[in-house]
């Protein structure tokens, strides 16, 4: 079988064009929301480079990414 890993990372907010995502987390910080979404790490990644803001102050996911 080829089962996928689980996604160490998570978006919170629509993962829609035009629709700007809230925050970024990693696995286990994410708040109870209905609006949480999978990404890879890559994708965590790109979010955070482009707006440093969307990291989430818990659970630090820019400082595992080894984002300055």
């Amino acid at each position: 079988m080829n089962e996928r890993k689980p996604s160490e990372w998570a978006v919170k907010g629509a993962p829609t064009p035009g629709r700007r995502p809230v925050a970024v987390h990693r696995t286990g910080c994410r708040p109870t929301s209905d609006r949480i979404w999978p990404v890879e790490a890559d994708e965590a990644r790109r979010l955070l480079t482009v707006d440093a803001g969307l990291a989430c102050q818990i659970c630090r996911p820019d400082a595992a990414l080894k984002l300055p």
